[in-house]
């Protein structure tokens, strides 16, 4: 599945998202849904999980995770635009190749902090040490949806989810991109910030 965290409140970043994703991955195979609370959406292509009120991001995305069947998930947010066609043959590798080592997840955006301990399994990706504080990061990564749900707690924020859950992962193998340069997925992260459209987006679009 393809999942798009996002809330009523960012509405007006909906529609520029997907006309990003038509123009730069408009053969994506995955079913896409993307959480609402009490707005509608007509499209075609996406599906709106509607969580009702507002309970934050880390009890919307339980909430929504419990209406998936799906058994890995590709987690996005609404103001993620894709700004580069995607690298289908090489995410597809990745995905098949995380889900063969059963990795719990694979995070597509590397840090900017270099961990030194990180494990390199190929020259894309490999494993995010133990002490890391970047093992739960809300960017583009592969989730198994189960390893996801078992790490959020009811009424975090996402900033407490990754400052916090790292501590949450230590039975589990995450891993992440070496470096942004060579992933597959290129994207701006953010397009709003503390509820303020960033210039370089609204260069963008």
């Amino acid at each position: 599945a393809f999942v798009v965290s996002s809330c009523d409140a960012f509405f007006d970043a909906w529609r520029p998202f997907h006309a990003f994703r038509e123009m730069f991955w408009s053969d994506c195979p995955l079913d896409i849904f993307l959480l609402t609370n009490e707005l509608e959406i007509r499209s075609a292509r996406m599906r709106s999980i509607a969580v009702g009120k507002d309970r934050g991001w880390s009890s919307n995305l339980d909430f929504a995770l419990q209406q998936i069947t799906h058994p890995y998930l590709l987690y996005f947010q609404e103001d993620y635009f894709l700004t580069a066609p995607v690298d289908r043959a090489q995410l597809a590798r990745d995905f098949a190749e995380a889900i063969a080592m059963d990795a719990d997840s694979l995070c597509f955006r590397a840090r900017s902090k270099f961990d030194p301990a990180f494990q390199p399994l190929n020259e894309r990706y490999g494993i995010v040490p133990l002490e890391s504080e970047g093992r739960t990061r809300c960017q583009v990564t592969l989730w198994k949806r189960s390893a996801l749900q078992s790490i959020l707690r009811q009424g975090e924020t996402a900033w407490n989810f990754e400052a916090r859950g790292s501590a949450r992962t230590q039975e589990m193998q995450i891993l992440s991109y070496r470096r942004r340069e060579n992933a597959p997925i290129q994207y701006l992260m953010s397009a709003i910030s503390r509820g303020l459209w960033m210039p370089e987006a609204i260069a963008l679009c």
